[in-house]
């Protein structure tokens, strides 16, 4: 079994020569995989029945699944990156992309909430925020992101509409970023898997701290398995919100996680082209996008899709990750829906 103190050869460790040298995990959908998807949508519309309703059974995708099946390894058992790219975007409205996309979504995992108000398939596009304004999600926003993990088990991006400048996506491998900190940083390693304690930007339901009573380790092992969580905007509104300053020993690990998932040599850009789709592994790869300009057009503004997936019987985690301070029932269940959507933003298609 594998130990805290044991560099991990995996994969999943990779560097961003890994993945400029090996293009396996990206996967090309064929001419008969589109018009697969394409007639399961015009099936499904029949129906009348809302986006939200797919499944496997009313939206099939028999020539597909075996193709979804390797994204889904590489996902979960290789690098936990994969790009699956060819979806023709400029032929379907926003809607439709989103129910073709929650029919793939089905080949791969159990959708699950990304908001309180029970967005499925999220719009990450610029509503005009500002990055770092209390209880609001950076997705909001054109401001360049740090890297971050988020609340799933799966995490998917389908680019409708590029930006007119900027918004490239990153990815880094967290097990990388820990096999460094292990080599050359092994005094921040105690206060990696000590934690933080966690803000739920005001996405707590009733009864549930706005801050997590206890600490989410950054690195965690469980069942001889190493699972990641990171994000530098939730642990300084938590500290903040808990009234206790962070110390210069946990302010220290935050710098250097972030250097190190920036850095070159770890760090993989890829600027996502209309009809991309980027799956990641949440719990092995941390993300980020650089700030973005975009076209005064409405039409024509950055649109990306956003898809978060909890795969059933997936990687074994430690309750302390696994838990993000939703309460109990709610581990890697994303944010629980228990409110109305209060801002008209765009992002839609609700659970039902």
């Amino acid at each position: 079994m594998a130990k805290w103190n044991q560099r991990i050869i995996h994969p999943s460790a990779w560097k961003s020569e890994d993945l400029t040298r090996d293009k396996s995990w990206i996967f090309e959908l064929g001419k008969s995989q589109v018009a697969e998807l394409e007639t399961g949508l015009l099936r499904f519309k029949k129906l009348g029945i809302p986006p939200t309703a797919v499944s496997r059974e009313n939206y099939p995708l028999p020539g597909l699944a075996v193709t979804l099946e390797q994204v889904l390894q590489e996902i979960e058992q290789r690098r936990g990156v994969a790009i699956l790219r060819g979806i023709p975007v400029d032929r379907y409205s926003v809607e439709d992309l989103s129910t073709m996309y929650l029919a793939l979504g089905n080949y791969l995992g159990e959708r699950i909430s990304q908001t309180a108000e029970g967005i499925i398939v999220g719009h990450v596009s610029d509503m005009g925020y500002a990055y770092g304004q209390e209880n609001v999600r950076g997705y909001y926003t054109r401001a360049k992101l740090l890297f971050h993990t988020d609340n799933a088990d799966i995490v998917g991006l389908l680019c409708v509409r590029k930006a007119k400048q900027g918004g490239s996506s990153s990815v880094a491998s967290t097990i990388s970023i820990y096999n460094e900190i292990l080599e050359h940083h092994p005094l921040h390693l105690e206060q990696c898997f000590a934690g933080f304690h966690y803000d739920c930007k005001g996405e707590n339901p009733p009864g549930v701290p706005p801050v997590t009573p206890h600490r989410v380790p950054v690195f965690s092992y469980h069942e001889g398995l190493l699972s990641s969580c990171f994000n530098t905007s939730y642990i300084e509104q938590g500290a903040m919100h808990r009234g206790v300053p962070l110390t210069q020993q946990e302010q220290d690990t935050i710098n250097l996680i972030n250097t190190l998932a920036a850095r070159d040599d770890l760090r993989f850009d890829l600027l996502l082209e209309p009809g991309d789709i980027q799956f990641i592994n949440d719990h092995t790869t941390i993300h980020s996008r650089t700030e973005f300009t975009d076209y005064e057009e409405p039409e024509q503004k950055r649109l990306m899709l956003r898809l978060w997936l909890r795969v059933p019987n997936g990687r074994p985690m430690a309750q302390e990750i696994a838990d993000r301070g939703y309460g109990p029932g709610a581990e890697r269940r994303g944010v629980p829906p228990f409110r109305e959507a209060a801002r008209k933003d765009g992002a839609s298609l609700r659970s039902t």
